[in-house]
């Protein structure tokens, strides 16, 4: 299965859960971020799905955690060609960058 990391750009700080889910609930028209139980009070973890459009089929879900980028797998190899722009959108709007892993 095919996958992509989200990372800080070199020299950078990950982002908090709750910066992540405030910019890209600000960046994409849908934007359902669900808080999962933490470890800690401050290492909240959330799962997160974008899309242009609540009714989008075209979609990314994938979980945030504290101090550990963003984690994003695809169903299929048509899942991640269908949502290559949700992916750079998201990257851009973190100043994070893209791994293919």
């Amino acid at each position: 299965m095919n996958s992509h990391r989200l990372l800080p750009v070199t020299g950078q700080s990950c982002l908090s859960p709750e910066e992540v889910v405030r910019r890209l609930g600000a960046e994409f028209d849908y934007c359902n971020a669900v808080e999962e139980n933490a470890v800690s009070p401050r290492e909240k973890s959330y799962e997160v799905t974008i899309a242009d459009a609540e009714a989008s089929p075209c979609r990314l879900t994938f979980r945030v955690h504290a101090n550990d980028g963003v984690l994003i797998e695809y169903d299929s190899s048509q899942h991640e060609l269908e949502t290559c722009l949700l992916l750079k959108r998201c990257a851009t709007v973190l100043n994070y960058e893209s791994i293919r892993i």
